[in-house]
Formats: structure tokens, sequence, C-alpha cells
């Protein structure tokens, strides 16, 4: 039994030397929103560089509906590069980086190069919830 116990020690302080077990630098904000008295549950989920720039981020959308999902997923995939979207019953998922980078034709900002605390001022200005 004392050997069983030192092993497990030895794998907890491993773990925790080596930085394995760790949460990335990652924030995800939330809100939900009724269109059409439909909820439609939006996350942004950021991920940050050892200098709290946003790397990385994505959007996933869920309807709680499967069939309105299919519609907007159809009509994701006309705009959005087919490789970047996954459409998993009531849930909308759109990654990369190009999604959120700046949009010459719409007064849209940068999101990839964000500092931290910008990116989650800004999402609780637009009323969602960050963790």
């Amino acid at each position: 039994m004392k050997k069983y116990f030192l092993v497990v020690l030895c794998a907890v302080l491993m773990l925790t030397v080596t930085g394995c077990g760790k949460k990335a630098n990652q924030v995800t904000c939330s809100k939900t929103e009724t269109e059409d008295d439909q909820k439609i549950t939006v996350s942004i989920t950021a991920d940050f560089d050892k200098d709290d720039k946003v790397t990385d981020a994505s959007v996933t959308y869920d309807f709680g509906d499967k069939e309105t999902a299919e519609t907007y997923c159809s009509i994701f995939k006309m705009g959005e590069d087919e490789s970047k979207i996954t459409c998993d019953g009531s849930k909308i998922t759109i990654k990369g980086l190009d999604t959120f980078e700046e949009d010459e034709d719409e007064d849209s900002e940068k999101m990839v190069g964000k500092a931290k605390e910008e990116f989650i001022k800004e999402a609780k200005e637009e009323g969602y919830t960050c963790k």
C-alpha cells in the first residue's frame, strides 16, 4: 500500500511540475439571445498566448432545436469554409482565425492579437458573461 501511495504521489508531482493537467490560457464568453421566439446561446472561446493576446478563437451557437440548427448550418456553410464548421445536433461550431479577422467590407475589428483584458471588456459590453 505504501508503494502504491508513493507512485501516485510521484505522478501527481510530475504532472504539477511539468505543467501537464493545467488548463490552457482560454476564456469562454456566453450569452443567450431570443430571435423569433427561438432561444440561441452563443459562446465565444478565445485562446491566448503567454502575452495574453488572442491566438485562436471559435464560436458555438446552440439553438436548442435540431431543425433550426440544420437550417442555420446550411446558411453558414454558404458563406464560410465548410471545413471550419461543425454541425452537431442543435449546435453549430465555427473554428479558426479567418472567421474573426477584420473584414474589409465591414466595420468589424480584428480579434486576433487582441489583449485578454480588452477581449473580456468588449464581450461584457455586448452582454456576454465570461469565464
